[in-house]
């Protein structure tokens, strides 16, 4: 996953503490997770993501959402993951020069953090 982080701080304390809107209908999305699961499919899984994160808008707005999206489509990601109480996007890759692709590609732009992170299975 290529993570970016956003200029805003999100205290996440005071934004889980505070009246939220309701979380957007994602009952379509179930049966998708669950072929993920079963599957063991990161494509699904990166489908569900991407689309709960873009539904959520309403309770936290990001602003650089669409950029991060068009580097996905640019370096062939396979979806994004965001953090709900939070300030970070990530892009999901499934191959190592995907990812590598990526990680050259977003340190050419300018005004965005990125942190290249591994998955665990990367580390056993």
């Amino acid at each position: 996953m290529l993570a970016f982080e956003g200029e805003n701080i999100v205290d996440t304390v005071e934004f889980n503490s505070k009246k939220l809107p309701d979380l957007s209908n994602a009952d379509d999305l179930f049966e998708v997770l669950k072929e993920a699961v079963q599957e063991k499919s990161l494509e699904k899984l990166s489908y569900v993501s991407t689309e709960s994160i873009i539904r959520n808008q309403k309770r936290l707005y990001y602003d650089w959402i669409k950029d991060v999206i068009n580097i996905k489509n640019e370096t062939c990601g396979l979806g994004i993951i965001g953090a709900h109480s939070g300030n970070v996007l990530g892009i999901i890759y499934e191959d190592d020069d995907k990812f590598d692709y990526a990680v050259r590609f977003a340190k050419k732009l300018n005004g965005y953090k990125i942190y290249p992170v591994q998955t665990l299975d990367k580390i056993f």
